[in-house]
């Protein structure tokens, strides 16, 4: 929100304006502390400024798609486009080695389109030295974490970063986890921190904005009644309460008002500030919110609320709510859908058209707190077996030959009119998914006969036909990938399993 965080822009202005101090800034703190929010802003003011070379925000759910190869060739890509000196080197290096721009090195990917361009004597515009901007880089992996591959590839290119001219700024913002903070040790002498505290810690400036923030994010709510338009609701006390128990944390502020939002807003905050919490405690927040939204829930509602909330968390790319409709016709029915949808409201991102969570620190309470109730907590094991199922049996009623109902089989895809139209037609989302990820999740799934049997019958009856929409979805490469990793599973579930008996 504007007017709130001067006291940290204050810091990076003054970091991005000295060309010969330290080149990468890192801001850090605990989950919900604002790192996304300051860094969309610093990009906005970078922008305006002239100063934005490029930026890159990091989410756990696109993990397959964000990846560090895709990361820095966005960078190239985006300082090309607005320094000619550096698009000259660049088009240089892309002529001379056009395999550089997919190569599976991300070092070498680094070094030759962001690097080398960036070290050699490239002029830049006096007063607009470019400013790349990283957001959420602890996201980048997806669920793995700091045991993912690519995350440590994304760490070593931001330890060869730190070797450039100083004129050439890095913001990064993350969580404070050990692999990040080790790097940013190891070279120190390059990187301005800076840690948006929380809890006790939490500064009166931090503390203060989020007052602020309460304050005209409530006058918003109370203008749209008119019955609370007259009064000043919620009041000063409730105010300096709220404030006093986020604690730093701006996303239990942002909960808190799109909660409050979801109802009648003096019964919702009412509930809110009866419900004890604790200090700056999210996970406690996130309970008490599951509790007010699905009042005494019955059995099924409890397995609807973990079967969509765990495929939000394991699906490989976003998925819509139709999308999950049609993985789970039988269990899931569309009122269940939006009966979950509307109770999970404060917690889903408010301008998707696929269901997201809004804030990670949702998916680390389904995932890991000790808080959250059995009935809801995320079970990797599970999910992904559900999926790989329910994938299995989509392609099973789905696929056939010709599915997009081509006129003639002697036409290379790329050359059949309304190629694109007639594959968005034909084959859905959902389906589109299926193909895409089943395997995926059978590589995640534990042994059990019944997939034994469903892989059997696709192999026997839909191979083809998968192939034919691989093919039309440009993905023909994840065919011999999804087919090692059935030959692994298979070798190692069944090998696992004649061990126990």
């Amino acid at each position: 929100m504007e007017n709130t965080r001067q006291d940290i822009f204050t810091q990076i202005e003054h970091w991005a304006k000295d060309l010969s101090g330290p080149n990468i800034l890192w801001i850090n703190g605990f989950p919900g502390a604002g790192k996304s929010a300051i860094a969309s802003s610093a990009v906005a003011h970078f922008r305006a400024s002239h100063r934005l070379g490029s930026f890159f925000f990091f989410e756990r759910s696109k993990a397959l798609s964000q990846t560090p190869s895709a990361l820095w060739r966005r960078v190239a890509y985006d300082l090309s486009q607005i320094y000619p000196t550096a698009r000259n080197m660049i088009v240089a290096k892309l002529k001379e080695d056009e395999a550089v721009v997919s190569t599976a090195n991300i070092i070498q990917l680094f070094n030759e389109l962001v690097r080398l361009p960036l070290s050699s004597k490239v002029e830049f515009p006096a007063g607009r030295m470019p400013i790349v901007v990283i957001d959420a880089l602890d996201e980048c992996g997806g669920l793995d974490g700091s045991r993912s591959i690519y995350r440590r590839h994304l760490l070593n290119t931001i330890k060869q970063w730190s070797y450039l001219q100083p004129s050439f700024k890095l913001l990064v913002t993350s969580r404070i986890e050990n692999d990040i903070s080790q790097v940013f040790q190891s070279i120190s002498d390059s990187v301005v921190s800076i840690e948006l505290f929380t809890g006790s810690s939490v500064s009166l400036k931090s503390a203060s904005d989020i007052g602020f923030y309460l304050s005209n994010s409530f006058a918003e709510v109370r203008n749209e009644y008119s019955s609370l338009s007259a009064l000043e609701w919620p009041g000063v006390e409730a105010i300096k309460a709220l404030t006093d128990q986020a604690a730093g944390l701006f996303i239990w502020a942002k909960t808190i008002v799109d909660f409050v939002k979801e109802g009648d807003p003096t019964e919702q905050l009412e509930q809110i500030l009866l419900g004890n919490l604790s200090k700056g405690s999210i996970d406690e927040l996130y309970c008490l919110i599951l509790k007010i939204a699905f009042k005494n829930p019955s059995p099924k509602v409890k397995k609807a609320i973990q079967m969509i909330t765990g495929t939000i968390i394991a699906v490989k790319t976003p998925v819509s709510s139709n999308d999950v409709l049609a993985l789970y016709p039988s269990v899931i029915l569309p009122i269940m859908m939006e009966y979950v949808c509307r109770g999970l409201k404060s917690v889903l991102a408010a301008d998707s058209i696929t269901l997201q969570f809004s804030h990670q620190s949702f998916i680390d309470f389904l995932t890991c707190s000790q808080k959250c109730p059995p009935e809801y907590r995320f079970q990797a094991s599970v999910q992904n077996q559900q999926l790989c199922i329910a994938c299995l049996e989509l392609m099973e009623s789905n696929l056939c030959f010709n599915i997009c109902r081509l006129q003639t089989s002697h036409l290379c895809n790329d050359d059949v009119p309304d190629i694109n139209k007639l594959v968005q037609k034909y084959i859905p989302s959902q389906l589109h998914y299926a193909c895409h990820f089943w395997a995926d999740h059978l590589g995640q799934t534990q042994y059990e006969e019944r997939i034994i049997k469903d892989i059997q019958r696709f192999i026997y009856t839909k191979f083809l036909f998968w192939l034919e929409v691989l093919s039309l979805t440009k993905k023909m490469q994840l065919c011999s990938m999804a087919l090692t990793q059935v030959a692994t599973w298979v070798e190692v579930s069944i090998g696992l399993f004649l061990y126990m008996q």
